[in-house]
């Protein structure tokens, strides 16, 4: 584990903590950031969770996401998810979605999402095909279905990597997202 994030990592009690099934989405922005979050919860998802980034220069929208997966006999769900995040994509406003899609970038729910203004940072880091499910597997044989989309602004990424996490089924994503703006 990489020292400087041994501090987030662990069992942490939640109010909203259920014994089975997916746990709440959480995002970590560093305090120095001064992160305002908001309240929004997007109808159709498992968790997502929002925060506003004041830069000198601009305001930048970050959220964590988890549209419901793919279920056989339905799949209104997950297209439902996916159809309400296209919001962030048509913003003239910077953003940062991150989180578990439930969706390759060859299904067609992320296929719409990239081709109306979010840009995947794993396809632009050169790393995309590092796969994050199931964890069980060798990385090799597993697909990417979590993801980091940008768009608003010119957006680096320094860095971009899967981690192994115990007690869970997907593979952890660390990504340094250089925001324009941002001091």
């Amino acid at each position: 584990m990489y020292e400087t994030h041994a501090p987030l990592v662990g069992d942490v009690e939640h109010p909203t903590r259920r014994r089975i099934g997916p746990y709440p989405t959480s995002l970590l922005v560093k305090p120095e950031l001064r992160p305002e979050f908001g309240t929004e919860k997007v109808a159709g998802s498992l968790g997502t969770i929002d925060a506003k980034i004041r830069g000198s220069a601009v305001t930048w929208h970050v959220a964590a996401v988890h549209p419901p997966p793919p279920l056989p006999g339905g799949t209104s769900g997950w297209r439902v998810g996916h159809d309400l995040l296209e919001e962030y994509c048509d913003f003239e406003r910077p953003f940062v979605l991150a989180g578990d899609f439930n969706s390759t970038l060859n299904q067609g729910p992320m296929r719409r999402l990239t081709s109306n203004g979010c840009t995947d940072v794993g396809s632009t880091a050169g790393t995309g095909l590092s796969t994050t499910w199931p964890s069980s597997l060798p990385e090799f044989l597993g697909i990417t279905i979590d993801h980091v989309l940008v768009g608003g602004s010119e957006v680096g990424a320094a860095d971009y990597r899967t981690v192994d996490i115990s007690g869970t089924d997907h593979r952890g994503l660390i990504t340094e997202v250089e925001l324009p703006g941002v001091d």
